[in-house]
């Protein structure tokens, strides 16, 4: 399921961007979180994603971890890597 997948148009002053290329692969990603009113959590995160099924299914975790949380550095928010991602899919690192 893929909620999360989209984005949001440029110029809101409570959404973030990040974007990452790999051009020998031809993978890329855009990943958007859109800040809460109080500036302390992420309200909801999206994701866009042009590559490979795993590209996708990274992205669409990585945005269905980020939606919701607090931005304190405890969080889990701060803890989201790649291997933290592998982990979660199961598969090895």
């Amino acid at each position: 399921q893929m909620d999360r997948a989209g984005s949001w148009p440029d110029g809101d002053a409570n959404v973030g961007t990040g974007v990452r290329c790999s051009l020998d692969v031809g993978t890329m990603i855009r990943l958007q979180v859109r800040l809460a009113s109080d500036d302390d959590r992420i309200e909801e995160a999206r994701f866009k994603v042009f590559g490979c099924s795993a590209a996708i299914a990274s992205a669409s975790l990585a945005a269905d971890r980020l939606s919701g949380a607090t931005l304190h550095v405890e969080n889990a928010a701060w803890r989201l890597t790649s291997r933290a991602t592998v982990a979660r899919r199961n598969r090895p690192v």
